[in-house]
């Protein structure tokens, strides 16, 4: 009960961050009723198995604290204080999302991995509460592997990685968002609507595009970047599609065809 008390401030700020995010695309060219009913769906599921995992996340970042406490910190130390701040963020970011490109690729080669994933990616009315329905044991993954690599490797100030984590929850729901909006010339910098809806289609050409959570630097560096067009909009979800029910859901994995793309 302790570990889910601890875990509700952080669960409403996503959830009010998710509930203006989707007032936003409901301002917008969007069927309103499939939009909410899609919204309502993914936070149900996403409070539920959150709260129903907050005593193995509490666990898990004992360990990592353990475990930093250990060797007296991370093993790179970074300058504090002053405008060292901005900077420190953006090391933990890159390091963060290099690590969550590297995961998220294996997520779509790895035939284990991408049944767990393809929750994901079912996803047919894409929106901004789209970045919570995530399959819990993915969950699980990142709290045991990604997130201690990146307190083990970077030793900075707490008010650096809450910020981080901030601004990683922000990129995650603006990314789905239901807009159509790019960068422009400047696609290479940061992800964005765009980008990465051509990433949740199920087009042949964008298959296994655009996996980088922030940065495309990583998709251009490794050969997965796909440059949308100005206009380009693709639809989403997998092909047959599927609307799993929250149990369904939670099972997801389990499901006969769960492979498919």
């Amino acid at each position: 009960m302790s570990a889910l008390l601890e875990a509700l401030p952080g669960l409403a700020m996503i959830g009010l961050m998710c509930v203006v995010a989707v007032a936003i695309e409901c301002g917008g060219n969007v069927d309103r009723q499939r939009h909410c009913r899609a919204a309502a769906f993914n936070l149900a599921y996403y409070f539920t198995t959150t709260a129903a995992l907050a005593p193995v996340m509490s666990i898990a970042a004992s360990g990592v604290a353990v475990s930093l406490n250990s060797i007296g910190g991370g093993l790179v130390a970074l300058p504090a204080g002053g405008w060292w701040f901005p900077a420190n963020v953006l090391a933990i970011l890159l390091v963060t999302d290099f690590l969550e490109y590297s995961y998220h690729y294996a997520q779509h080669k790895v035939p284990l991995l991408w049944r767990m994933h393809s929750l994901h990616h079912s996803e047919e009315q894409i929106n901004a509460t789209t970045t919570t329905r995530q399959f819990w044991f993915d969950q699980i993954i990142r709290a045991m592997v990604i997130l201690p690599i990146v307190g083990l490797a970077i030793r900075t100030d707490a008010s650096v990685v809450v910020v981080a984590r901030m601004l990683v929850v922000a990129n995650g729901i603006h990314v789905h968002m239901s807009l159509q909006r790019g960068w422009g010339r400047l696609w290479w910098l940061l992800n964005s609507p765009q980008y990465h809806r051509c990433h949740h289609s199920f087009l042949p050409q964008h298959i296994d595009r655009n996996l980088a959570p922030m940065f495309p630097i990583w998709d251009i560096l490794f050969g997965t970047a796909y440059r949308a067009a100005a206009d380009e909009y693709p639809p989403t979800g997998l092909q047959p599609s599927v609307r799993p029910s929250l149990l369904g859901a939670v099972l997801w994995p389990l499901r006969a065809g769960a492979s498919g793309r």
